[in-house]
């Protein structure tokens, strides 16, 4: 006698997603690192409150995607910040997303 046993696609997509989240979940929750307020303010150079008065963005010319944002500072907590001055930061990625062209890569 010869059985034979069948599931339909959605089972077996439905048990590939159960099994997949038991075994990326507990990897995913190992990652996470509990951080506070406390952490920020002391691995940081400077902090400061003001106005915005500039943002831009662009690419360096690394490639590297930046946003440039120029404020007048109200107050300066800690740092070199002058409370009173202008000051201007860069940080990672652009203000909106846009095209960048394609870069060719040759592995000889």
């Amino acid at each position: 006698m010869k059985l034979s046993f069948t599931c339909p696609r959605s089972v077996v997509a439905a048990l590939a997603a159960v099994a997949m989240t038991l075994l990326v979940a507990p990897a995913a929750q190992a990652e996470l690192k509990q951080q506070n307020i406390v952490h920020p303010i002391s691995s940081s150079q400077s902090i400061a409150a003001g106005t915005v008065r500039k943002v831009s963005d662009g690419v360096d010319a690394n490639g590297m995607p930046y946003t440039e944002v120029t404020m007048d500072v109200g107050a300066s907590v800690k740092g070199a910040v002058k409370t009173g001055g202008q000051y201007t930061f860069r940080q990672f990625g652009l203000t909106q997303p846009r095209t960048m062209p394609m870069a060719v890569a040759c592995w000889w």
